[in-house]
């Protein structure tokens, strides 16, 4: 029996990153291949995994539930513009705000790449 993937299943396999490389391909392609009885192969198919992996790529924006890392950042960093933005850009203030320790604001402002403009 022959199989086709759909557009999208394949569009999401070229832009999938592939830690484990070929052999990654391989044994998900065979396992798809063998599990599933239709001739149509779809995203639906795919693991989830890597789809949560390739939509995130996609648009950097956060759509799908099970990003923690990602979402603690992000909200490390709007807290962080927000109490810079409400102590006037006053560091000792903006830290004091957050309940952290000045030195440890700047290391948050470091790693987000913030800079006084971005307030």
């Amino acid at each position: 029996m022959v199989k086709v993937f759909s557009e999208e299943a394949l569009k999401i396999f070229c832009e999938y990153h592939w830690p484990g490389n070929f052999r990654e391909l391989e044994n998900v392609i065979e396992t798809l291949v063998n599990v599933y009885e239709k001739d149509l192969i779809s995203s639906e198919h795919i693991p989830s995994e890597i789809i949560k992996s390739t939509i995130l790529r996609r648009d950097g924006k956060i759509k799908i539930p099970g990003f923690l890392e990602k979402v603690m950042q992000e909200a490390e960093k709007e807290a962080v513009l927000k109490a810079l933005s409400y102590s006037k850009n006053n560091k000792v203030k903006a830290a004091q705000l957050l309940g952290i320790h000045r030195s440890h604001l700047y290391y948050i402002m470091k790693k987000h790449n913030l800079r006084r403009r971005d307030v």
